[in-house]
């Protein structure tokens, strides 16, 4: 079954992150049809299988990440803190993965060095990385937020410096020697119109 790309539009990000994330795998132990196919405003279940390969796709050709193998995290939920309705503070909503960056072999193992270098602030001493979230009431939101996370910081380490010709560099260059001229001219004109105001009582 074909999935347009307006039907995909219409899902929520939320639940296009899961369905990316879970993969068929997901879908095949039920877990997708209870969290995502059941909702009201999510797809029907005979449209999941379809949903769930158009999802990848979108992901793989946007970010040209793996997808994530969830049965490799370890995923948990807390009680989230702050002010907020009638269950903050005493229900479990927010959620947080973390799995060891070192033996993420799923991920290019440049980009795992990469990752630990500009996030070390969410690695633990025991060397796991540890993302939360508490943006919602729903503990499948806060997930889904954790792994749109995870997809954006793998993302992030994947992306290749860009490469500046030697014809940027001399356009830079000059653009830069430019001003300098235009900032010298100006000060000098300026120089020349306090002199000018400058009254010789000789």
């Amino acid at each position: 079954m074909a999935v347009t790309g307006s039907v995909l539009a219409s899902v929520p990000r939320w639940r296009r992150a899961l369905c990316a994330a879970f993969g068929e795998a997901g879908h095949r132990k039920g877990w997708l049809y209870w969290h995502v196919g059941k909702s009201h405003s999510g797809p029907s279940p005979s449209r999941l299988p379809a949903l769930i390969s158009a999802a990848n796709t979108v992901w793989i050709n946007k970010k040209n990440v793996p997808d994530i193998p969830v049965d490799r995290l370890s995923i948990s939920y807390c009680r989230s803190s702050g002010p907020g309705g009638q269950n903050v503070n005493k229900v479990n909503t927010k959620a947080e993965i973390r799995f060891l960056l070192a033996s993420a072999d799923w991920i290019a193992e440049d980009v795992r060095q990469k990752m630990a270098v500009m996030h070390k602030n969410k690695i633990s001493k025991s060397g796991e990385l540890i993302i939360t979230s508490e943006v919602s009431r729903y503990q499948m939101r806060n997930l889904a937020d954790c792994l749109l996370k995870l997809r954006d910081l793998i993302a992030e380490a994947t992306e290749k410096p860009q490469v500046v010709s030697k014809l940027d560099v001399q356009i830079i260059r000059d653009r830069v020697e430019k001003m300098n001229r235009e900032r010298l001219h100006q000060k000098k004109i300026h120089s020349a119109l306090k002199q000018s105001r400058h009254v010789d009582f000789d």
